[in-house]
Formats: structure tokens, C-alpha cells, sequence
């Protein structure tokens, strides 16, 4: 055993990989974004010969990360992984190293890519979990609090002038910076980055409730606008493409394994459906949920403009129906008959409505409770 391998098996102080991972990917993403917008060979060339530069560092770093992965006792530290798994996942393909996880194979370890073969290496679970605390409304305030901050800076330094209007913050921009926090939670439930079933309080499933998919996909659009260094490109088309590249990066989760929950782990979830839309044998209540098939309705109307409220309660009706009438058969007993309806309400097969009417909450519950294989002939959500 060579003197790579008898420290790799040792686990990797947290605080120095944390900084080691942070200086590396923030190099190695430089590197890989000048070879992506690069115009000649002759410069891709280049930029590739700056990743072999430092691809030992990279193999090394990678190999910490898997073996420190497996070792993991807090969350703090279950988090960070599953953060950097995707970073590195991210630029895998721009890369060009030779095998960089030889070492998990070499321990008996399947290898696929950097991103699914670093989760496989993190524990199930950890007694740690029920001790530490869940994410929390007041977390989430936190971060609209955070938000407001950001965003009235953008704008005092664009226009100093407004500093006395933008001082306190008015209802309106108060409500829109807590949408603005729940968006951005809700995106990254829906990647796998914050586990729901294990990591989000009950409280949290009606913010989940409260963002619309659509309002996901256009901000993982702009962030991967924002990630483009030639930004100021406005056509219609390559708007579009950011589009559809977030509703691809959707499907992916649908599909991810590493991102599933056991059924074990839906019991919070069954509880929270039961006591606010279903009959205590699962079926619909009609009751409890009119308050979500009306909001439904109303989506509809505003996105699709039919005037017809007796169509547009209809559609809202049958989705409910499909989606939540047979999530829980779906995911508990694997039942075929449920499983199709729920997916063909995520696809909005049957009704070109559902497309306006998808949340994110139900979205989640798609994503984590039931298979990928289902999911296998889905492009884009």
C-alpha cells in the first residue's frame, strides 16, 4: 500500500479540505469555463494542457473527498460533500483526468461518475440526524432578511438618491423577498442539495406549496445565465435555451437515484398530506383541499386566459385528484395504476393545464419517493 493510500483511508481534517476544495474548484472552473468559450483549437488546446497542470491535485483532492465522504458524523459535514459531489460533478466532463476515483475501485467500490460516486459513499444514516436540528421558518426568514439586504444595496448603489425610500422595506418588497427566499430553498430541495425527509421541518412543506415550478425553472435559467461570461446576449433563442436547460437539469433529479428516499422516510410527508388534503384512507378530501384546487383554477386562468371558470376548476380538480389521490399508494405500495397518474400529472400528458399548475412541493415528492426507472423516457419537465 502505497503512502497515498494509507492517508487516504485516514479521515481528512474538515476544515482543510473545505479550503483545499474551495481554492481548487475555483481554479479548475476558470480553466474550464476560458476552454468552453474558447474560438480556436489551438487555444482549447491550451486551456486543456492548464487542467493536466493540475489534474494530480485534482485526482488527490477528489479521492479526500470520497474517502472523507464515507466517514461523515454531522451534517454540517453531510452537507458539504453532497455540495462539492455536484461542484465536481459539474465539470467532470471538461476534465479529462484518467480514472480519478481508481482509488474506490481499488476498494471494492462501483465507480460512475464523480457526482453519483461520491454520494454512494455517504452513509444512509447517521443517529446524529435526529439530534440535530431541521431547517426552520425562522431559517428561512433569515434568508429574506439576507435578501432584502442584498437587494436594496444593488439599488442604493445604482441610484443613491432612493436611499430614503428603500428604508424600511414596503409590504409589497417584504412579501417578494420572502417568495424570493422560498424559491431559492425550494431549488435547492428539488437538486438534492437539502434533503427533504431527512433535513426540512413540516412547517416548511407550505413554502414548498407556495412556489410554482415555473418560477424554479426561470431562476435556475438566470443562474445559468448568470454562470455565461458573455451575458449580454439577449436574443429570444438563447433565452430560450437557458430555459430549457433548467427544465432539463429538473428531469435529472427525477431520474437521480442518489437523490431518492425510502418510503420508511415518508411518514412526516403522509401525515402533512392527510391532515390538509386526504381522507384518513388516503383517498381525496374534497373539503380540505378547495382552498388548493382554487388557487389552482385561478393559476390557470391567469397563464392560459380561459374565461370558461367552470373549465379551468375542472382541470385544477383532476390534477389534484391524480396527483394527490394516488401519491401515497404510489410511493408506499408501489402501485402501478398510481404511479402512472401521478407521473402523467407531472407531465401534464393528459392536460396541457397541469404545466401552470405544478408545484414545488409536489415536485419534491415526485423526486425523492418515487423510482427513477419511471422517469426513464422523460427529456425535460
Amino acid at each position: 500500500m502505497n503512502k497515498v493510500q494509507c492517508e487516504a483511508k485516514k479521515k481528512p481534517d474538515f476544515s482543510s479540505l473545505k479550503d483545499d476544495h474551495e481554492k481548487l474548484y475555483e481554479q479548475v472552473s476558470e480553466i474550464v469555463l476560458h476552454k468552453e468559450i474558447s474560438g480556436t483549437k489551438e487555444e482549447k488546446d491550451e486551456w486543456s494542457k492548464k487542467i493536466q497542470a493540475v489534474s494530480d491535485q485534482i485526482v488527490t483532492l477528489i479521492k479526500y473527498i470520497a474517502t472523507f465522504a464515507s466517514q461523515v458524523t454531522s451534517i454540517d459535514e453531510y452537507n458539504w460533500v453532497r455540495e462539492a459531489a455536484y461542484e465536481w460533478g459539474a465539470v467532470e466532463d471538461c476534465l479529462e483526468l484518467t480514472s480519478p476515483l481508481f482509488y474506490i475501485k481499488e476498494v471494492g467500490k462501483k465507480s460512475e461518475n464523480i457526482r453519483q460516486t461520491i454520494l454512494s459513499l455517504l452513509p444512509k444514516e447517521l443517529p446524529e440526524f435526529s439530534l440535530m436540528p431541521k431547517i426552520s421558518k425562522e431559517d428561512l426568514q433569515k434568508e429574506a432578511y439576507y435578501l432584502a439586504g442584498f437587494r436594496k444595496e444593488r439599488l442604493i448603489i445604482e441610484n443613491p438618491s432612493r436611499i430614503h425610500q428603500l428604508i424600511p422595506s414596503s409590504r409589497e418588497e417584504i412579501l417578494a423577498d420572502w417568495y424570493s427566499a422560498c424559491t431559492y430553498f425550494s431549488s435547492k430541495i428539488l437538486e438534492g442539495k437539502l434533503d427533504l425527509p431527512t433535513l426540512v421541518k413540516s412547517e416548511l412543506y407550505d413554502c414548498l406549496e407556495k412556489v410554482w415550478l415555473e418560477d424554479v425553472k426561470q431562476l435556475k435559467a438566470y443562474q445559468i445565465w448568470r454562470s455565461i461570461e458573455d451575458r449580454w446576449i439577449s436574443e429570444n433563442h438563447i433565452r430560450e435555451d437557458y430555459y430549457y436547460q433548467a427544465c432539463n437539469q429538473i428531469a435529472d433529479s427525477l431520474v437521480d437515484p442518489y437523490i431518492k428516499a425510502p418510503p420508511s422516510r415518508f411518514e412526516a410527508l403522509q401525515d402533512y398530506l392527510k391532515n390538509h388534503y386526504l381522507t384518513d384512507e388516503g383517498k381525496l378530501d374534497e373539503n380540505k383541499s378547495h382552498n388548493l384546487i382554487e388557487r389552482k383554477a385561478y393559476r390557470i386562468w391567469k397563464k392560459t386566459k380561459n374565461s370558461n371558470s367552470w373549465e379551468n376548476w375542472s382541470s385544477a380538480k383532476q390534477y389534484v385528484e391524480d396527483l394527490y389521490g394516488n401519491i401515497i399508494p404510489a410511493v408506499l405500495k408501489s402501485d402501478p395504476k398510481s404511479i402512472t397518474r401521478v407521473k402523467n400529472a407531472i407531465k401534464a400528458s393528459e392536460n396541457p393545464a397541469y404545466y401552470n399548475i405544478i408545484n414545488c412541493f409536489e415536485m419534491a415528492l415526485v423526486i425523492y419517493f418515487l423510482p427513477s426507472e419511471v422517469f426513464q423516457d422523460v427529456e425535460e419537465i
